[in-house]
């Protein structure tokens, strides 16, 4: 039996807080969609969806989704989802997605599980939403044959994780008294696996299409081969419509904005959301319009400017200001110079402490811009 697994597509996500814009994502299912009608099984777990609170917005985004999930049960691909934290609300309110475009949708009271069998080999999911209330200790492995799987949005076997009642938590206790034989899992937009003994044991599929700016490079779905109630063959199929890249420029290396913005524009791809994070001590006046006029080359450019600027450039940016502050960085300026600063002083952590003084009240550090 071939399995297909997706999670965390956040379909209808507002686009000012996502790395990929929403017709990316919608592109992104329909590839997903396509590779699935090849599969005996489709299992999404969770955050399918993610409320912008654009109503008009999300529905046309849940009509299109649904139906391509309607088309796939069409063809006889079974459409098993457990639901994340980001979507149990859409599900939960009368009409916001329908549901008869799933073979099956996993919710609070679902112990049973739910089973399907092809060409001989027979496989039971059980699944529960995210944040269930009933919990782990609901579900039940039935005494059949064949193999048996977890449909979960979950932290899997992270002792670090916080505790949060929307996310359910899988501990090394609860693998031992669920006694399954796979966990698939959402919630985690990494492509992870999990082996036990030498054999896999779970795996999560990461994000198809990026939701943050740290989820670079290519995003996959996973196709799983099950024959004689074993797993065979875990597949990563890369599905990504937009690629992620971030890079760092340690600005003591560069000596003009311009200079900055042509670093920036090598980077240059049309499919691509580049993440600029300025570093270090910088020696020239930062335009950054010079920058963001390169965003035309990407499909979205972002800076973000964790630079300082060096003492020098700080002492001749009030220089001429008819005011005591204009006095005092016009002696200073003098005084690099003459070089007559003590040779005790930081320059560093000066102009670090003069930069932080002059900022306009309310302004932030980092300074985050982008162009769309």
């Amino acid at each position: 039996m071939r399995i297909l697994l997706t999670s965390d597509l956040h379909l209808g996500i507002d686009e000012r807080s996502a790395a990929a814009p929403g017709p990316a994502r919608m592109n992104t299912f329909r590839k997903i969609c396509a590779l699935a009608t090849d599969h005996d099984l489709f299992m999404i777990a969770g955050d399918l969806f993610q409320d912008s609170g654009n109503a008009a917005a999300m529905d046309a985004v849940v009509g299109m989704a649904s139906q391509e999930l309607a088309a796939l049960c069409e063809r006889g691909t079974a459409v098993l989802f457990s639901p994340g934290e980001c979507d149990r609300s859409l599900l939960e309110a009368p009409g916001r997605i329908p549901r008869d475009c799933f073979t099956h949708i996993f919710s609070d009271d679902d112990n049973a599980g739910y089973s399907i069998t092809r060409g001989g080999e027979t496989v039971t999911v059980y699944g529960l939403p995210a944040g269930s209330g009933q919990g782990l200790g609901n579900l039940r492995r039935k005494d059949a044959g064949g193999f048996h799987m977890a449909l979960l949005h979950a932290d899997f076997c992270n002792e670090d994780a916080t505790t949060n009642a929307e996310i359910t938590s899988l501990g090394k206790d609860d693998l031992r008294a669920l006694n399954l034989d796979f966990y698939a899992l959402g919630h985690n937009h990494n492509f992870r696996i999990f082996k036990s003994r030498n054999r896999v044991i779970g795996a999560y599929p990461g994000s198809p299409e990026a939701v943050g700016t740290d989820e670079t490079g290519e995003r996959y779905v996973l196709s799983i081969m099950i024959e004689d109630s074993e797993i065979v063959q875990v597949k990563r199929l890369a599905v990504n419509t937009v690629t992620v890249k971030r890079l760092s420029i340690p600005c003591g290396e560069v000596r003009s904005s311009r200079e900055l913005a042509d670093i920036v524009e090598q980077n240059a791809a049309p499919r691509t959301t580049l993440t600029v994070v300025l570093t270090g001590e910088r020696g020239f006046p930062l335009d950054i319009d010079t920058v963001l006029e390169r965003g035309r080359a990407f499909e979205r450019l972002d800076v973000i400017d964790e630079s300082s600027p060096k003492l020098s450039l700080l002492a001749h940016e009030y220089t001429g200001e008819n005011s005591l502050r204009g006095a005092f960085f016009e002696r200073l300026r003098e005084m690099i110079e003459r070089n007559e600063l003590p040779d005790d002083v930081d320059r560093q952590v000066l102009a670090s402490i003069i930069f932080r003084m002059t900022a306009t009240p309310g302004s932030r550090k980092p300074e985050d811009w982008h162009c769309v």
